[in-house]
Parts: C-alpha cells; structure tokens; sequence
C-alpha cells in the first residue's frame, strides 16, 4: 500500500494596503487605492505575478524607469511617489534606493513644472482635445438617443440599452452642465435619505425625505483633508430627473454600476474610480476615438471658461467648486495652443 503525499508551496504575500495605510495614515483612501493599483502593476510589469510576494523587484530602479518609460512624466512621477512610499516602511534597509528615487521624482518636477510654466498642452493633451461645446453637444445626442429608451419599462430595457443610459448619466455628471467637473467622486457612490447614519469616509447622493432639493455629499475626496465635507446640490432638474429614472431601472443602493461582470470585477458591483475613467475613455472613444479622462475633461472645461475673461471672484468660485485651489486651475489645468 503506497500512501501519495501531496506538497503545496505556500506563499506569503505582502499586506501592502495596511503598510501603505501605516506609512500614509493622513492620506486619503483613494490616494492609498492610487499607491496600490500603481505598485501592483510595476509588480505585474516586471515579475508578471499579480501578487506582491516581497519589494525586491522595486531595488532596480532601471528595471522600474525602463517599464514605466511610456508613460507622461505626471504619471512616471505618481508611480514613483508610489515606490517611495512604501519602500519608506524600511527606510534602513531601502535608504540608498529611496534617494535615487527622489532624485528622479525631482528631474520630473521641474519637467512638469516648466510645462505648466507656459500652460502648453501635453502632447498626449494635443492628441485626445475636444473642444467644450463638443461635449455640450454629445450630451445632447445622448439625450436624443436615450429618451424613448427612458420611456420603456424597464423589464424590457436590454443591457446594451442599459448601458446606453449609464453612459449619458455618467457624461451629464462629467459634462460640467449641472455643476463643474470634479475628480472620479462619484465611485462607489450609495444612494441614501438625510435619516441614514452616514459614514464620513464615503460619499452619498442624498434625497431628503422632505423633498428638499437632492445632493451629493462628498466626504472621500483628493483635498478632503484640507476642504472637509463638500456638498453639491443637485439643482438641475434634467440631471435629477435622469437620475431618478435611472434608480427605478436598477432598483440599485448606489449610483453607478458595472453593467457587465469581467474578470476582476462582479456583475452589478459598485463602479470604482478606475471604472470611471474606464468608462469615459468609452463614451469618447466610440465616438471621437480619443482617450479623455476625468482629469482632461476638467482641463477642457476650465480652459473654455477662462477664455470667456472670468473675474477673479469668479476664478476662485470655479476653483472652489470643482475642489482645488486658484493656482491649480490657473498653472495645471488652464491651457493655451
């Protein structure tokens, strides 16, 4: 009688959200997500393991440039920043590495910063740039397109018509018709009354049980550490009548939905941040076959508004609204041709 033993090889993966969180405690969680997804992939890049195991593969910082070289400097620098935070867990073991990595986080600073300097566009900028009232305009094709979808009944809406309606609610909320664009906020988004217990590290769409005028309550942004609780009120009654439409078609607690299940994301799961951009980079692929995120668009439109003479006052309401300082909206988002 032979007995078969069978060996496994356990491996021990690294907790790098909790390293990051103990690093990082003051930062935002979707600053600590932006560390992660950014080290997962460096990870997978150059180990091809989708699990972290140790921080040896971060030691070669040519290995680390090499594979990040095709990228724009903004985002070589935020993944840098990214190994930098966490190879800061062991300063002792990691200072000499850490110092090579600063030095070039520095260089791409003032790359960056001499770009800004003159408010020139990217050439990745140049290549995916719409005007605004392209923008304006595809919203008013998608409201054509979905108005007899939104007066079906909802059994009898297909997942491609589904889709279709997330995408105009997702561009409306992204246009800067109803409020200025602000950053991928409306991630994982529940949708509540004013008598829920809300959570102050999440974000909410409330509707008043009085019948007050709706809104987001934003309390998980870029600069909530510095701006606190941020409330947009939903004034525009076609965004707001979209919306509700859209709530009683899902009959879903959150806002926005990944419609389609994949390989790392659920069905009718929450849309993260990075489903958003994911989403957008659809809606304007398909139909100018450019790739245009969140933080383009923002650009797009601030650029539209400054070329209309905004007062200072009005400079600094735009800057409030959309969640970031005068400076920033003047010397990163604000370009010229």
């Amino acid at each position: 009688m032979y007995i078969k033993l069978k060996y496994y090889i356990i491996y021990i993966y690294m907790d790098i959200k909790k390293i990051l969180e103990e690093e990082k405690p003051d930062v935002s969680k979707n600053t600590i997500k932006a560390y992660y997804t950014n080290l997962n992939k460096i990870n997978k890049m150059i180990t091809n393991q989708k699990e972290i195991k140790n921080l040896d593969f971060l030691t070669d910082s040519k290995k680390v440039l090499e594979v990040l070289s095709n990228l724009t400097n903004h985002t070589i620098k935020n993944n840098l920043v990214s190994v930098v935070v966490i190879l800061g867990s062991n300063k002792a073991k990691y200072k000499d590495i850490i110092e090579e990595y600063n030095q070039e986080i520095k260089k791409l600073q003032a790359k960056i910063a001499d770009k800004y300097d003159d408010n020139e566009k990217s050439d990745k900028q140049k290549e995916n740039w719409i005007d605004y009232k392209d923008v304006l305009e595809l919203l008013k094709t998608y409201k054509k397109d979905t108005k007899p979808l939104l007066e079906k009944d909802k059994d009898d809406l297909t997942k491609k018509e589904k889709d279709l309606i997330q995408q105009y609610l997702v561009l409306y909320l992204y246009s800067g018709k109803a409020f200025p664009i602000v950053r991928n906020d409306f991630a994982d988004m529940k949708i509540v009354n004013d008598k829920y217990d809300m959570d102050n590290n999440k974000n909410y769409l409330v509707i008043p049980t009085n019948k007050k005028t709706p809104y987001f309550k934003l309390n998980e942004y870029k600069t909530s550490k510095y701006k606190g609780e941020f409330n947009i009120p939903l004034k525009d009654m076609e965004l707001r009548k979209l919306i509700y439409n859209w709530i009683k078609i899902t009959n879903s607690p959150v806002l926005l939905l990944n419609l389609s299940g994949n390989r790392t994301t659920e069905k009718n799961t929450p849309m993260t941040a990075n489903g958003i951009s994911k989403y957008l980079n659809k809606i304007f692929k398909k139909h100018f076959n450019k790739t245009i995120s969140t933080s383009l668009l923002r650009s797009i439109m601030i650029t539209d508004k400054y070329s209309n003479n905004l007062s200072t006052k009005e400079k600094k309401q735009l800057a409030n609204d959309m969640g970031h300082s005068k400076g920033i909206a003047e010397n990163v988002y604000n370009k010229i041709d």
